[in-house]
């Protein structure tokens, strides 16, 4: 009888809910540590965009597997009722036929359960859960034990911005080799305009509405990130011919206060883990398809820059994507102006080879744009304000040899 109730008793103490401490201690926001950080063999160095001129050695080789996983850093985020999966939860689904992929988000946000020194979270894409064992547990310090024998350790981060200024809205914009060129513009009332080139199934111009939520979500995960401290560009310490270019533009009262471009996740974590929620927002809500014919012929065109002789102010492609929706909202004007740019663009939509382009001169002053079509007409546009005094921060540069 002695040995049965000691035998209930046990099966009641383990059947209870984690200590409260165990609790707290976890709350927060972790990164998965790599090898290499654990044994400081590597430290991660930010190149300038100049850094691109250095010659490459034909015998380079390819980054090692270990730096690679410090760009694409791993973390998640526990909080009392769910578990923010940084790097979300995406469903890729090869389309062979087409030669593309279609990806499907399944959201940042699962179900898990603590019980003791086990944590259990739920893999959606997978549909099942995954199992990790607390092997140490203190302030900033977390490893858990997957498989019974994968020891990953995780240290806490602790995210303060400093003196974090009221965003209206985030112009997110990606592209790569063989990859989506992508474009979003976000409000913080939620309005969204989406634009995609190919390979995701989606592509042309796209609006719609966010809900409170998502969008809620999607600033405060850019706010992690700090955007006043953020360098203007982050590139890795190795050098891809081919390299995915993420740009985040950050509005403030209808300007941009700051453009921020990452080259193969190489910005802090917390900027990186904004990504996927913005590169994804358009999946969250019912958006609608802006038809070809219905935008004016100076909005069938991308990647402008302003080109002044031998120099050039290039534009990041989320600045670009900020101008083409200004050029939907410009007024006719018959206003004779002094030209100072001729402005470079591509053609947005494909075109029949044969025939002449719409659009075959720009020039502006910043404010004034002036369009020569390919019948000699011209027409010109009034923004309102000079685009380039109000958004782009760099100065003119010289034009490389291959831009002339």
């Amino acid at each position: 009888m002695k040995y049965s109730i000691l035998f209930l008793v046990f099966i009641l103490f383990s059947c209870q809910e984690p200590e409260p401490s165990t609790n707290n201690l976890l709350l927060g926001d972790w990164i998965r540590l790599t090898e290499e950080q654990l044994t400081n063999k590597y430290d991660t160095i930010w190149l300038s965009e100049d850094s691109f001129e250095i010659p490459i050695p034909p015998s380079l080789p390819p980054p090692p597997q270990s730096l690679a996983s410090l760009q694409q850093p791993f973390g998640f985020g526990i909080y009392p009722d769910s578990l923010d999966y940084f790097k979300g939860f995406v469903e890729i689904t090869p389309n062979r036929s087409e030669e593309r992929y279609t990806a499907k988000y399944l959201g940042n946000f699962t179900q898990y359960t603590l019980n003791y020194d086990t944590l259990r979270l739920f893999h959606k894409v997978n549909d099942t859960f995954q199992t990790f064992l607390i092997k140490k547990l203190v302030p900033d310090t977390l490893v858990l034990l997957y498989n019974d024998s994968i020891p990953l350790t995780f240290r806490k981060l602790h995210s303060q911005p400093d003196s974090l200024p009221n965003f209206d809205r985030i112009i997110f914009s990606t592209s790569c080799y063989m990859c989506p060129i992508e474009s979003t513009s976000i409000h913080s009332n939620g309005e969204i305009l989406f634009y995609e080139d190919r390979n995701n199934g989606k592509q042309g111009f796209y609006r719609g509405k966010l809900s409170k939520e998502f969008t809620a979500y999607l600033f405060h995960k850019y706010n992690k990130a700090d955007p006043k401290n953020l360098q203007t560009s982050y590139y890795p310490d190795y050098i891809t011919s081919h390299p995915t270019i993420n740009t985040t533009s950050f509005m403030k009262e209808e300007s941009i206060y700051k453009t921020v471009v990452d080259s193969e996740m190489s910005a802090p974590p917390h900027l990186v883990w904004a990504f996927i929620p913005a590169y994804f927002a358009y999946q969250t809500t019912n958006i609608e398809k802006i038809t070809e014919e219905s935008l004016p012929f100076y909005q069938h065109l991308r990647f402008f820059d302003f080109i002044k002789t031998d120099s050039i102010l290039d534009m990041k492609q989320t600045e670009a994507f900020l101008l083409w929706q200004e050029l939907g909202t410009a007024k006719p004007t018959n206003v004779n102006f002094s030209p100072t740019y001729h402005v470079s663009f591509n053609d947005l939509f494909d075109i029949d080879e044969s025939k002449d382009r719409e659009v075959t001169i720009i020039n502006t002053d910043g404010r004034f744009y002036e369009f020569m079509s390919n019948n000699n007409t011209l027409i010109k546009l009034d923004l309102g304000y000079n685009f380039i005094d109000r958004n782009i921060k760099r100065k003119i540069r010289a034009l490389k040899e291959w831009e002339k």
